[in-house]
């Protein structure tokens, strides 16, 4: 089992998450899921992903396929603006495991570091938004037992 997270370009802060069993479902669901009309298929193998891009001159579809994690709660990081990636930053088999590790990735990397403006964040939360005047970097834990 595999996990598909993709953003839009008119919504890059919605993480749309959903199960599949391969990267051709993957592709099927974003074309069934998004309006798809004129845009350009590329997918691209990585070392440990597939990436799936739908676009044209003035719209995106960005999507990641992942092998599912071990652990229930995957703590997703995903950027945009300067491009767009995503990475399962964590996993953990505890909701309060996995919000204690996204509070340390926020005071360590995005407070700690002063070319940050963390929005949309308080601790304890679930999901964080910061942004470096370049790029919107958002983190989201995701419970993977609700994912359909």
């Amino acid at each position: 089992m595999k996990i598909c997270v993709s953003i839009d370009s008119e919504e890059y802060t919605i993480l749309n998450v959903e199960k599949v069993v391969s990267d051709d479902e993957a592709v099927t669901k974003l074309l069934t899921n998004y309006d798809c009309s004129g845009l350009s298929l590329e997918i691209e193998k990585q070392d440990d992903s597939t990436r799936i891009t739908l676009s044209n001159a003035h719209y995106f579809i960005v999507a990641q396929v992942f092998d599912m994690p071990a652990n229930q709660f995957a703590t997703i990081w995903w950027h945009a603006y300067d491009g767009v990636d995503f990475k399962i930053e964590n996993s953990h088999t505890s909701l309060d495991d996995a919000i204690k590790a996204l509070n340390t990735y926020v005071n360590e990397q995005w407070i700690a570091d002063e070319h940050y403006d963390v929005e949309y964040y308080d601790e304890g939360d679930s999901s964080a938004t910061a942004n470096n005047r370049n790029d919107c970097e958002m983190l989201k834990i995701i419970d993977l037992k609700e994912v359909a």
